[in-house]
């Protein structure tokens, strides 16, 4: 994470929608501009900070839901260093951190084993694809938290009893919404997951 150096457009845009004010474009062309466009663009300033309308606005001019870059805006609002990789790897730190709890609690469910689980956890977490996700500053680490998330608390709903399940619909609720406000990929994949477990109950 120290060692990044270059960064895709895409993550240049993911600065840009979470922390310019109401721009979610650069918009200067064919003109000499100072460097404090462009910083104000990828970071907020002091008078910018935890602005939600303008990441909304933002958002709306653009194709993607907001959650992730609500997250990303609120952690740039609180740090002082200026223009920085570390902003973006952080909430994707966290992201994976938490990624691989829940593959850890998803495997011991399944096998009753905590080393196993503990394992599978460590060997995700450390794994070449889940290194490179989390260093790939996008949504897509997020809503792969909440699809790990839904597969666990759907599984677990469908071996529940009845008093179990109604617990449980809350948590599959909010893990549902939240991965919709993250991707729209999303809600391909969780059609698809509740169509299979429903059949499964059925």
């Amino acid at each position: 994470a120290f060692a990044k150096q270059g960064f895709h457009i895409d993550e240049i845009y993911s600065y840009g929608l979470s922390n310019s004010y109401y721009n979610p474009f650069p918009t200067a062309a064919n003109e000499w501009m100072p460097g404090t466009y462009y910083q104000n663009y990828l970071m907020p300033n002091h008078a910018t900070q935890f602005e939600y309308g303008s990441v909304m606005s933002n958002q709306v001019n653009d194709v993607h839901p907001p959650l992730y870059y609500l997250l990303f805006h609120t952690i740039a609002s609180f740090w002082q260093g200026g223009f920085s990789p570390l902003v973006g790897l952080a909430l994707n730190l966290i992201v994976h951190i938490a990624t691989a709890i829940v593959i850890a609690f998803l495997i011991h469910y399944l096998t009753k084993n905590f080393y196993v689980s503990i394992f599978a956890g460590l060997f995700w977490g450390l794994s070449m694809g889940g290194l490179s996700s989390m260093l790939f500053i996008r949504m897509y680490h997020l809503m792969g938290f909440f699809v790990i998330s839904l597969l666990y608390l759907l599984l677990r709903y469908s071996r529940s009893g009845k008093s179990r399940m109604l617990i449980l619909l809350v948590p599959i609720f909010v893990a549902t919404l939240l991965g919709a406000l993250t991707h729209y990929y999303f809600y391909l994949y969780a059609f698809f997951i509740v169509a299979v477990t429903c059949i499964g109950l059925l």
